[in-house]
Parts: structure tokens; C-alpha cells; sequence
């Protein structure tokens, strides 16, 4: 009774499709803003929110369908919203692929691997210290914008700081420059790890260690204290092992660290 209520609920959501009244339209908007106003897009869950993947919809995604749980026989179809609208997501990007609109932001995950290859897609997720969203989405992407969002205040400053400490901790990445002074982007990610990412063009940490990218690259490293201040004289040394450079980095727990890469000659 309670599958079918959620079906119920989920059902009355509008969903794009290339077939669809509301799909057509929503493409049109979507040409005007771009073709006519000349601004940039945003996307707000990109996958009609996971809370509400599946619904009697008018359209079927021709793969889902209900399972009797003791026969096992086929008691009805359904559509999941990220799969249904996903032909539709598939024409927009490639529109606004070619309209040279090489990074669209979206606010989510990228659910299947048909997502994943669009290329011109940057996703994140909000959350906050007290969930482990930013770990369910590391097949998709480390990043996470965790509250507070904006101001400017001391309080919120430090928030904001605490949360990109917090995060490192879930091998996430604060998705906001929430100061000119933490150079923490870009960053291509290709290691999650607790307390700290290891990235193509800087590493991020909020613990002690010996960090390196297994090759002679050096690094520049920036420190900040628990208040978000920069450390001037950090505990840092470089150690150099055959071909091989290390930086060795000591500081307190409520502390976090960047290290901007040198590539190697």
C-alpha cells in the first residue's frame, strides 16, 4: 500500500520527454535563454530527485516493471523519472554542446553511465557533516556544497571552512570558492580517500602525512589554521626518494592543507 501511494505521488510529477508536450516546451525555453537572452543554464536536480524515481507515468522507459515478490511474475510496468527523461537530458546537452557550452553545473548525480559521458556535465550535491551523501556519489563525483551557502559574516566564513575540512574527512570537496585565498580548484580528482584527495593538479588535506603524485613533481603548499587564517610558516619539508619527490607535511588536526603542483620538467 505504501509502494502504491509513493507510485501515486511520483506520477504527478511532470517529466520531460521528446514526445511530450512538456518536454517540446521546456527544449524551447531552453533554446530561447540560450539563442535569444544569451545567458548560461543551471540545472536543479537533474534527476527529478532520487526520492521519487518511479511512477504510473503516461510514457514507459520500456525497462521497468513491478515483480511479484513470491511469484516472481510481472505485475505491471513502470518508468523511472531518471530513466524516462533521460533521451530528453541526452538532446539537451548535445544542443548546448552545439552552441559551445562546453560545463553546464547540475545539482545531483550522474545516475547512469549514459550521464557520465556527457562530458560537458558538472555535477555536485548539497548536504551537510551530518549525512554521507557526498561517499554515495563518489562513483559520480567528490564534490558537495554543504551549508551554510552564502554571506559573508565571520560565522559563516567559518561554517563554510569547517564544512571543507569535514568534507575532506568523506574524501568530498567543498564545491564553493568561499575565498580568493584557498586555491582549491581546479582539481581533477583520481583519489578518495579519508582526509584527503589527491587530484591531477593539487592534492587536498586535513591530515599529516607524506603526499606526492609518484613523480618529481614539487608542490606549493598553503596551510590554514582552525580559523581559516593562513599558517606563514608551516611544517612542511620536501623529501626527495630516487626519482621520486615527497612532501612531508605536520600540523594540527583542526587544520587544512593545499598543495598547488609543480609538474615535473
Amino acid at each position: 500500500m505504501a509502494f502504491e501511494k509513493k507510485v501515486r505521488q511520483a506520477a504527478s510529477l511532470f517529466m520531460t520527454t521528446l514526445t511530450n508536450s512538456y518536454g517540446k516546451a521546456l527544449m524551447e525555453t531552453f533554446k530561447y535563454v540560450i539563442e535569444e537572452i544569451g545567458y548560461n543554464v543551471y540545472i536543479d536536480e537533474i534527476t527529478a530527485s532520487p526520492m521519487v524515481p518511479f511512477g504510473a507515468y503516461a510514457e514507459w522507459d520500456e525497462c521497468t516493471v513491478v515483480i511479484d515478490k513470491k511469484s516472481h511474475a510481472v505485475k505491471g510496468k513502470i518508468s523511472s523519472a531518471i530513466l524516462l527523461q533521460q533521451p530528453w537530458r541526452a538532446a539537451l546537452f548535445e544542443y548546448l554542446r552545439s552552441k559551445g557550452k562546453t560545463v553546464v553545473i547540475a545539482n545531483g548525480s550522474h545516475y547512469t553511465r549514459t550521464m557520465l559521458n556527457w562530458k560537458n556535465l558538472q555535477c555536485f550535491n548539497e548536504g551537510d557533516l551530518g549525512n554521507d551523501l557526498v561517499i554515495d556519489s563518489h562513483l559520480s563525483h567528490p564534490l558537495c556544497i554543504a551549508q551554510p551557502y552564502g554571506g559573508n559574516t565571520p560565522e559563516r566564513f567559518q561554517a563554510r571552512y569547517k564544512a571543507a575540512r569535514g568534507l575532506l574527512d568523506r574524501g568530498g570537496i567543498q564545491f564553493v570558492a568561499f575565498s580568493a585565498e584557498f586555491p582549491m580548484f581546479p582539481i581533477t580528482p583520481v583519489e578518495l580517500h579519508s582526509g584527503y584527495v589527491i587530484g591531477e593538479e593539487r592534492i587536498l588535506t586535513n591530515r599529516s602525512g607524506q603526499f606526492g603524485w609518484g613523480d618529481d613533481s614539487s608542490a606549493d603548499v598553503y596551510v590554514f589554521d582552525g580559523q581559516g587564517k593562513r599558517v606563514e610558516k608551516p611544517d612542511v619539508k620536501e623529501i626527495r626518494q630516487d626519482k621520486k619527490v615527497l612532501t612531508e607535511l605536520r600540523m594540527p588536526s583542526d587544520c587544512m592543507a593545499i598543495l598547488v603542483r609543480n609538474k615535473t620538467k
